[in-house]
């Protein structure tokens, strides 16, 4: 009877041994836990670290794709962003993405697109696979979801991801972990407005065929920004008066088209032409 008990002990061990393990190794096909995007705002982690997958992460560039355009994001519109990966002789594969600021703010809106693979975690701020989404191509697979993008004048978008390509051991180890970024600007010439601040009403004179620029009713005191058409920045400065009367010195700028926006006030943007 001794013997008996003793064997039944260690039989009982050896089950909730196994079972555990199981349950470790079968924990992350339904998902990742939040914050495991690689981002600055996630502390850079990933799911390569102590009790989920050994191992480190390493950057690997072009995973993350949109058809957010070259010009940049419009405000308020949703676009499909992809998540893929190709790493020979992987069968199992996993993945967390989140649009951030460098501080780990959410900027803008991510959905559901694919509702059998992926699932949004960590109050909506996150989104990862589901175990349907751990299987793809020998050798390959992909996530697709929705952003929404954010108000006007949020300005750059991150969107990080990181990527697991499983060995499929049952265990832990032998796992590996990448992570990638996609830069998504704001196309802030969606964003025009007719002020550049509650009390400037007009822009002139439009085309500006001098040097200088005025802008009415503005006052002084504020910061702003000259972008060309690309949205790259090509002056900026503080209006120390009045600029009805002291204007704007725009002799440095080549013709083309420009756009003069109040960093005080987001969003508001105002559009002049150099000749």
């Amino acid at each position: 009877m001794k013997k008996i008990l003793i064997a039944g002990t260690a039989l009982l061990a050896v089950l909730t041994i196994s079972l555990s393990n199981l349950n470790f190794a079968m924990s992350e096909p339904s998902g990742a836990d939040p914050g495991c995007t690689g981002s600055p705002g996630d502390s850079n982690k990933t799911c390569a670290q102590s009790n989920c997958h050994s191992g480190s992460a390493s950057a690997r560039d072009g995973m993350i794709s949109s058809d957010v355009p070259a010009g940049g994001y419009i405000p308020g519109e949703t676009y499909l962003i992809t998540v893929s990966i190709t790493q020979a002789g992987i069968s199992k594969w996993g993945f967390q993405a989140s649009p951030q600021n460098t501080s780990g703010g959410l900027l803008g809106s991510i959905s559901v697109s694919e509702s059998t693979r992926t699932k949004l975690v960590g109050s909506n701020k996150y989104i990862t696979h589901k175990t349907a989404g751990t299987t793809g191509s020998t050798g390959s697979s992909s996530w697709t979801f929705n952003w929404t993008a954010p108000a006007a004048g949020t300005g750059d978008v991150t969107m990080y991801a990181a990527v697991m390509a499983s060995n499929n051991n049952n265990s832990s180890s032998g796992d590996q972990i990448f992570t990638d970024d996609l830069l998504m600007q704001e196309d802030i010439s969606s964003g025009l407005k007719n002020t550049i601040a509650s009390s400037a009403t007009l822009v002139y004179p439009n085309p500006v065929e001098g040097n200088t620029l005025f802008i009415k009713g503005l006052a002084s005191g504020i910061n702003y920004e000259i972008l060309d058409q690309s949205g790259r920045l090509v002056q900026s400065g503080i209006i120390n008066s009045d600029i009805s009367q002291a204007g704007i010195d725009v002799s440095s700028l080549l013709p083309g088209i420009y756009l003069i926006r109040n960093l005080s006030e987001p969003g508001a943007v105002l559009k002049f032409v150099r000749k």
